[in-house]
């Protein structure tokens, strides 16, 4: 199943994670947007609280449709509800696979409605998949809260939205998603030297 080649080579997937070639969408990313999307096999959720910069709600929002196969991610939201909340919906668009959500908390404006454009949204919530087989597709990390925390905050950030996180969140998330990135080639390892053995 895997071989040395592609465990040693993956050590580097972190810093090779390519640009998301599609755009921001003109008009909200739909579910029906993307052909077949598949529910959490093992949802697991924790409480998680960051802070979102300013102009973070409405680009997560919008949402991510990608325009090639290139692009890993596809992104789309639900709500927000009357009290403000919404979910972020990220899915691999190859296999469709929900991977995690992130339930954000909007500020209410004068009017008493969410305002996406108002100071304080933070997100409140992550729920990821907590089935391994459904990672090991991603080779980025164990199916676990640090690895998803992580890979939200990468697809929210770098890999795909270009949000700007406060720098000590940013940096601990990294710091923790990097060492399960560790933890999974220790993981690969174990199965190769399993395969040689039997």
């Amino acid at each position: 199943m895997f071989t040395t080649t592609r465990a040693s080579y993956y050590p580097h997937l972190m810093a090779a994670v390519p640009d998301q070639r599609g755009g921001q969408p003109q008009t909200r990313a739909q579910a029906s947007d993307l052909r077949r999307l598949i529910p959490f096999e093992r949802p697991q959720s924790s409480p998680w609280v960051v802070p979102l910069p300013e102009g973070a709600v409405s680009k997560l929002l919008l949402g991510f449709r990608g325009s090639s196969q290139d692009d890993r991610y596809f992104v789309y939201a639900d709500g927000p509800s009357g009290d403000g909340e919404a979910v972020v919906h990220i899915h691999r668009s190859w296999t469709g696979y929900a991977l995690a959500d992130i339930t954000i908390k909007l500020p209410c404006g004068r009017d008493g409605q969410p305002d996406p454009e108002g100071d304080g949204a933070k997100i409140t919530k992550i729920t990821y998949e907590a089935s391994q087989k459904r990672w090991d597709y991603e080779m980025i990390g164990l199916a676990n809260l640090d690895t998803a925390k992580g890979f939200a905050m990468h697809v929210c950030g770098d890999w795909v939205f270009d949000i700007r996180f406060p720098k000590p969140i940013w940096n601990d998330v990294d710091a923790r998603f990097r060492k399960a990135t560790r933890d999974f080639m220790t993981y690969l390892e174990a199965l190769e030297e399993e395969q040689k053995n039997r």
